[in-house]
């Protein structure tokens, strides 16, 4: 039966079951998955009942660490990104984007039930952000998307060991500046030993792009038939409790993002690192925020980042011609519209005289670029139509 392997973060309403022997928040309900899907004409389906998922299996106990109940602690991985079967068939190797590891399922002692288990992690690789992985002979060579370098794994018997650290450079120089290369690995880890002091995550669960897939910005809940949302009273989307939607204090913002949603900077009650304050982070870490600020933000990835559309050039005029109407979103996004098409946002938008002076209120008080936030989800068309970013034009 040909078949292939495909890799998500499921969230764990609608996969594995909740563990209890684990302290639980919101990283926690967000488990890596492999799926396996039968291709052939006709009949292409996921198997369901072939699906890896953490806890079950994908779930190798720590030789040393246990859980706050003491019970074995399962490694936790994150982020599978690419897979390759060994010539044989027997294995089969995935790369951990997010925690940086090295997963490997044996295929010759299948569960009669839910198939193939993992039988190792190689924890960690050495470079940072694994992704791509060919295999040739009995090495593996692991493509470090952060880092630009190949790692080279070798593979005796049934387990896998790492031979060349670097096995070769995959540029001369690295064409992004040192700031924004530090904020787009920041933006992609889900290793915690990255940053002991200040980890990103808790416990390796899940990095800012397990739900932000290059740079895309939704809310998972929406994801799921039976998330229940007044559209009237809830037209948010993305993150919560946020004191100045990063427009203002920027590095408080993120850190309160990642304590409540990644589980660290302090946050995870499980880890060892000193919690963070919010609002007076030591300088190393206001120095990480920065530099996560500085990929968040540039050209190419999320410039406007309530609306986290992207631009084509720095002309103050944004796809002249295009976007001359909000309803236009809706082709493509379309319960992001009917959210928004019934909220108070989009009645107390362009129109109103009360909100133009609003508006220019937080202008002046925030700076400029705090009309994107304004206009992202009041008049959305407006950055988007050909009009000056001005609330009165």
């Amino acid at each position: 039966m040909p078949r292939i392997w495909r890799f998500s973060q499921e969230n764990s309403r609608n996969s594995a079951a909740f563990y209890f022997d684990l302290l639980f928040q919101f990283q926690s309900t967000v488990f890596p998955s492999v799926s396996v899907l039968d291709l052939r004409p006709g009949s292409e389906r996921e198997l369901t009942d072939r699906r890896k998922h953490l806890f079950r299996q994908i779930d190798l106990k720590d030789p040393v660490q246990k859980r706050f109940d003491g019970s074995p602690k399962t490694i936790i991985v994150s982020n599978p990104h690419d897979a390759v079967f060994s010539e044989d068939g027997s294995q089969v190797f995935v790369t951990l984007a997010g925690s940086e590891d090295l997963l490997v399922f044996d295929l010759t002692d299948r569960d009669t039930v839910s198939g193939a288990r993992a039988t190792q992690i190689l924890r960690h690789l050495p470079g940072a952000n694994p992704r791509g992985v060919v295999l040739s002979g009995n090495d593996l060579f692991v493509q470090n998307a952060m880092s630009l370098d190949l790692t080279r794994v070798t593979r005796v018997g049934s387990t896998v060991s790492v031979a060349q650290g670097i096995f070769a450079q995959l540029v001369e120089s690295d064409p992004l500046p040192p700031e924004m290369r530090a904020g787009q690995t920041l933006f992609y880890t889900g290793n915690t030993d990255r940053h002991v002091a200040y980890p990103m995550t808790g416990d390796y669960w899940m990095s800012c792009q397990s739900c932000h897939v290059d740079g895309f910005n939704f809310t998972n809940s929406y994801l799921f038939d039976d998330t229940v949302i007044d559209k009237y009273r809830y037209a948010r989307v993305g993150h919560g409790n946020l004191s100045a939607m990063i427009a203002g204090d920027f590095i408080g913002d993120y850190i309160r993002i990642i304590q409540g949603t990644q589980g660290d900077m302090g946050h995870d009650g499980e880890g060892s690192a000193e919690f963070i304050d919010a609002s007076d982070p030591p300088a190393e870490v206001g120095d990480m925020m920065v530099d996560l600020h500085e990929y968040i933000t540039a050209k190419g990835n999320v410039p406007l980042v309530s609306s986290w559309l992207r631009l084509d050039d720095e002309r103050d005029l944004v796809h002249e011609g295009e976007w001359t109407n909000s309803a236009a979103c809706a082709e493509c996004h379309s319960d992001m519209f009917d959210q928004w098409a019934d909220s108070l946002h989009r009645l107390m938008g362009d129109s109103n005289p009360y909100y133009k002076v609003v508006e220019d209120v937080a202008a002046a008080t925030e700076g400029e670029e705090f009309r994107k936030w304004c206009m992202g989800c009041h008049p959305a068309f407006r950055p988007y139509s050909n009009l000056k970013r001005r609330a009165h034009v």
